[in-house]
């Protein structure tokens, strides 16, 4: 008896032990493992929020927990805009997202400039090649 015990505890922690160092490489990760830094005002909110998206996935964390992981880490305008939010609105990273791009102008139209701004660059780019 005292034998199975101790195999019965030894299996648990081993259990354990695999589940606490699994990598994001397409295995589950605990959430406690992603490592965050804190949002400065040299970031580049858009870049930050692209790989803040993209350690969620890799340790895959539910979207659901993205705004509580996320809320600790904003810094500036970004705090801000999640201080201005709905209380019931906090928990929902689409909101929150949304919140933050606006209160940093960024926007569709944001999207579209710079889109016609990039077209624009490849046509001169362009003109500037079949004249030379």
């Amino acid at each position: 008896m005292r034998e199975q015990m101790e195999m019965l505890r030894k299996l648990v922690e081993d259990s354990r032990r695999t589940e606490e160092t699994r990598t994001p490489a397409g295995q589950a990760g605990k959430e406690g493992e992603a490592k965050l830094v804190k949002l400065s005002e040299q970031d580049d909110i858009e870049a930050y929020l692209t790989t803040f998206e993209r350690v969620m996935r890799a340790y895959e964390i539910k979207e659901e927990r993205w705004a509580v992981k996320l809320a600790p880490y904003l810094t500036g305008k970004a705090q801000l805009a999640y201080a201005a939010m709905r209380a019931e609105d906090t928990g929902s990273y689409r909101c929150l997202k949304d919140a933050i791009l606006r209160r940093y102008d960024i926007s569709e139209e944001t999207y579209r400039r710079r889109f016609h701004i990039e077209k624009l660059a490849v046509k001169r780019i362009t003109r500037y090649s079949v004249i030379a």
